[in-house]
């Protein structure tokens, strides 16, 4: 999966590398400040790319996400993109 994602600084970082550190911060909780740069890539991602490209990178994270963390995804980046 390809697409357009930057840190809080604009620079361009890798998709894997977001859908990860995602998933790892949802798994942590909030007081992992090491992985925050992904759940902010990802916010900042489905508060400004169109559509259909919010909508993929929602897909995979659920795809890839374990069960306990769902409704993270559900109530984050998929609660925002609807």
């Amino acid at each position: 999966m390809v697409l357009d994602l930057t840190d809080s600084d604009g620079h361009p970082v890798d998709c894997e590398q977001v859908i990860g550190g995602y998933i790892r911060h949802a798994e942590a909780g909030p007081t992992d400040e090491a992985v925050f740069w992904a759940w902010d890539a990802v916010t900042r991602f489905i508060e400004h790319a169109p559509a259909d490209e919010a909508w993929d990178l929602v897909v995979e994270l659920l795809r890839r996400a374990p069960d306990a963390i769902l409704g993270n995804i559900a109530a984050g980046p998929l609660e925002d993109l609807v």
